[in-house]
C-alpha cells in the first residue's frame, strides 16, 4: 500500500481520486459548518449574560479551540489535498501541525473540566463551587488548560519524540511523517493523554451519577427534602446529563481515529480507507460540538434563536438562572 494515499499525485485537479474529492468535501463542509456554528457559540456567550455561567466558559473554550480547526486548519488541509504540497511551506506547516494538536488537547481537557465543574456543583456546597468556579478561578482554569496543553504538546518535541512538519500519509501538516519517532509522539504522547482524559472524564460522571443517586435514596427513605446538603436540584441533573452525552457523542466520534492511528501511525497494515473513515468521524466532531448545545442546553438554543433573529437581549425565563454559579 502507498503511503501518500490523500496526496497521491495531487497538483491537477481532473487527477484527484475519489478518496481525495470526498477529503476536499468533507474538510469545506466542516469548515464552513464549524465556523459558522462555533462562531455562534461564541457570540452567545459573550452577548447574552443568561449564557454566561461557569460551565459555559468551559463551552466556549472548546468553540475557541473547535473554531481554530475549522476556520484555520480545515482550509488549509483542503489546500493541501489539491496542491499536495504543505501550505506556506515548512515552518508554517509545522506551526498548523503544532495549533492542530494543541486544540484537540484543549478540547479533550475542557471536557474534563466540565466533568469535574458538575461534580463539584453537585456534590458540595454552593460555598465550596464558588470559591473553586467563581469568574476570576474559571478563567485561571482557562489559562491554565492551555498552558498545559502547550507544554505537553511541545516538551516530547523538544527532546526529540515525534516532530511537526508534513504528514505524506494524509497529506496534512500534522506530525512529520518521515520522522522516526512521531509514531510513538502519537500513540504515547497525544493517544495517552487522550485515553487519560477521557478516563478522568468517565471518573467524576460516574461519581456525580452516585452521588444523585445516594440522594435520591436518602430523600425517598426519609420522604423529606432533610438536610439541603442531600437534595439536587432537576435542573443541575439535567444540565449534568446533557453535557455528558454531548461528551459522549464527541468520543464516538474522536476515538476510532485515535485509537486506529495509534496501532497504525503510517497505515502500513490497516487499510488506510479504514482509517479515513475515522479520520473523517474526528474531524466532523469540530462541526458538530457547536450544534449539540443549542440541541441539548436550552439556553444556547435560545441563543442561537436570538442571533439569528437578530435580537439584542433574550427574552426572560422564569427560573432560567443568570448567575455564573451555574
Amino acid at each position: 500500500m502507498t503511503t501518500d494515499v490523500i496526496s497521491g499525485s495531487a497538483g491537477n485537479a481532473g487527477s484527484l481520486s475519489v478518496i481525495q474529492w470526498t477529503f476536499i468535501v468533507q474538510m469545506g463542509v466542516i469548515s464552513v459548518v464549524g465556523t459558522l456554528g462555533n462562531i455562534l457559540v461564541i457570540l452567545s456567550f459573550c452577548r447574552f449574560q443568561q449564557v454566561r455561567s461557569s460551565m459555559n466558559l468551559f463551552v466556549l473554550n472548546i468553540a475557541v479551540s473547535d473554531l481554530l480547526i475549522t476556520a484555520v486548519q480545515a482550509p488549509t488541509r483542503l489546500a493541501a489535498v489539491v496542491t499536495g504540497h504543505p501550505p506556506g511551506g515548512g515552518g508554517f506547516c509545522a506551526f498548523l501541525g503544532f495549533i492542530g494538536f494543541l486544540n484537540c488537547c484543549i478540547s479533550v481537557l475542557s471536557s474534563a473540566l466540565i466533568a469535574f465543574n458538575r461534580y463539584i456543583r453537585i456534590s458540595k456546597s454552593a460555598n465550596t463551587y464558588i470559591k473553586l468556579f467563581g469568574p476570576l478561578k474559571s478563567c485561571l482554569w482557562i489559562a491554565g488548560s492551555w498552558g498545559v496543553c502547550a507544554l505537553i504538546i511541545i516538551l516530547p518535541g523538544m527532546l526529540g519524540v515525534g516532530r511537526f512538519g508534513w504528514d505524506e500519509v494524509r497529506s496534512q501538516c500534522d506530525l512529520d511523517s518521515n520522522h522516526p519517532y512521531s509514531r510513538y509522539y502519537f500513540s504515547l504522547v497525544f493517544g495517552g493523554g487522550y485515553w487519560i482524559s477521557v478516563s478522568i472524564v468517565v471518573v467524576f460522571y460516574v461519581k456525580t451519577y452516585l452521588f444523585v443517586k445516594n440522594s435520591v435514596v436518602t430523600i425517598a427513605r426519609s420522604r423529606t427534602l432533610g438536610n439541603k446538603r442531600e437534595y439536587v436540584s432537576t435542573e443541575m441533573v439535567r444540565r449534568t446529563r446533557h453535557m455528558f452525552i454531548i461528551f459522549c457523542t464527541s468520543t464516538v466520534l474522536q476515538a476510532p481515529a485515535v485509537l486506529l492511528e495509534s496501532i497504525d501511525f503510517t497505515a502500513s497494515f490497516i487499510p488506510f480507507e479504514v482509517i479515513f473513515v475515522g479520520i473523517f468521524l474526528f474531524g466532523s466532531c469540530h462541526a458538530i460540538n457547536p450544534f449539540m448545545y443549542p440541541w441539548k442546553v436550552r439556553v444556547f438554543r435560545r441563543a442561537f434563536k436570538a442571533l439569528l433573529q437578530c435580537k439584542r437581549d433574550l427574552p426572560f425565563v422564569p427560573g432560567q438562572s443568570s448567575s455564573h454559579a451555574t
